[in-house]
């Protein structure tokens, strides 16, 4: 975009579109970085922890697109912990998530108190588990 004595840059696109409301995603998911699958894709083999938080449908999109947030190095400690305290807390996380998807509320509710826990406020609860039926995290 542009003249020859004027130049304009800027990104147009799905891949922008989507980058700008994963963005804005971070403050509803308690996130600092979150990614789309193609993303996750290509760096989950090279080193990088991720932990998978929902399906979103976005505008203009027939399919919804899974998230994931960006944990950090694999073998590196993050602001979530040591790389063993987060691999439990992934583990945790993963089964309530798994059971939230297959509709099993009262299974996930059984296992939300314990990664509750286990963060110690350092770990937001996303969305999802908030969204238990009869939870209460408060």
């Amino acid at each position: 975009m542009g003249s020859a004595l004027r130049y304009g840059y800027t990104a147009l696109g799905d891949t922008v579109n989507l980058s700008s409301r994963l963005e804005g995603l971070n403050k509803d998911y308690g996130t600092h970085i979150l990614v789309n699958e193609t993303t996750y894709s290509a760096a989950k083999d090279d080193g990088y922890v991720f932990r998978e938080l929902d399906l979103i449908r976005v505008k203009g999109k027939l399919q919804p697109v899974a998230i994931y947030e960006l944990i950090g190095r694999a073998a590196e400690n993050s602001v979530y912990g040591t790389p063993g305290e987060v691999r439990n807390r992934l583990d945790l996380f993963q089964r309530a998530h798994e059971l939230y998807r297959k509709r099993r509320w009262e299974d996930a509710q059984e296992i939300v108190p314990d990664y509750s826990r286990q963060m110690a406020r350092r770990w937001p609860v996303p969305r999802l588990l908030e969204a238990l039926p009869g939870l209460s995290l408060r």
